[in-house]
């Protein structure tokens, strides 16, 4: 194989890893809905899902790339193909096929009047993922007794906290304007970047003040609330210490 063809196939490669992304990006699409509407069987549902996270392209694509590339941007362009393909296999004449359990993840809407959809993509929670013109992020699927639209672990904030590493919070939507102070609350700002925080007052109705949730800083910063893309409260309170803040400021100052 020469130079050129080498290229045009690393970059035919990279399409179809790219195009299972984007169509699995739909909450009611799967990695094995893409598998069986190519034709392949339920077997190779591990080798495409590999291919999708960019860890290894099946090599028995390769042969029939540029079909499947195509038969893959027809779906992109119309998902309805695999969805009504997938309702064709469902069908009581068909039943050697069995529709995948629900996704162990949710995605959740920022717009609290959208619901809460399955997500079968291999974004990992807390990604940041907007379909459509929706924004919105993915969590595990609510397991909890609250009434919450899902859960994560704290570990995947990736910032210093005073709750217990290892600890799996349920997390519910609510206005941007009905927070409450001394407790905290998951924010997603407009980076996409979610971090946890306690609230209070900022210095108008239009701010809000983060304070770090690690007890022995100080830090905190000021956000716009129009800077805000959602914010979450963390319902599973039995776990959840309170704020630290104001005891750690009492002691420093007698001291």
């Amino acid at each position: 194989m020469s130079g050129l063809e080498e290229s045009t196939l690393e970059k035919k490669q990279k399409q179809v890893s790219q195009l299972l992304n984007d169509i699995t990006s739909y909450s009611d699409i799967s990695i094995l809905d893409i598998v069986l509407y190519l034709g392949y069987k339920e077997e190779q549902h591990s080798s495409f899902n590999k291919c999708a996270q960019g860890i290894r392209f099946p090599k028995f694509l390769n042969s029939k790339i540029s079909a499947v590339l195509e038969k893959l941007e027809q779906g992109a362009k119309n998902p309805d193909l695999i969805r009504e393909f997938i309702e064709s296999m469902t069908k009581e004449e068909n039943k050697s096929y069995k529709k995948p359990p629900k996704s162990y993840l949710v995605w959740i809407p920022f717009d609290l009047n959208l619901p809460v959809a399955d997500y079968n993509g291999i974004n990992p929670p807390l990604s940041f993922i907007q379909m459509g013109e929706q924004k919105g992020i993915v969590t595990f699927r609510n397991t909890s007794k609250y009434n919450a639209d899902g859960e994560i672990y704290i570990d995947h904030i990736g910032m210093a906290t005073d709750i217990e590493p290892g600890t799996r919070i349920a997390l519910r939507r609510i206005n941007k304007m009905d927070w409450q102070p001394d407790r905290y609350y998951l924010i997603v700002d407009a980076s996409g970047q979610p971090s946890i925080w306690e609230l209070l007052a900022g210095d108008d109705e239009k701010t809000v003040r983060c304070v770090s949730t690690n007890p022995l800083e100080s830090r905190h910063k000021v956000l716009q609330l129009d800077r805000i893309e959602a914010i979450f409260s963390i319902v599973d309170g039995n776990c959840i210490p309170k704020p630290k803040r104001n005891s750690v400021s009492a002691a420093a100052s007698q001291q």
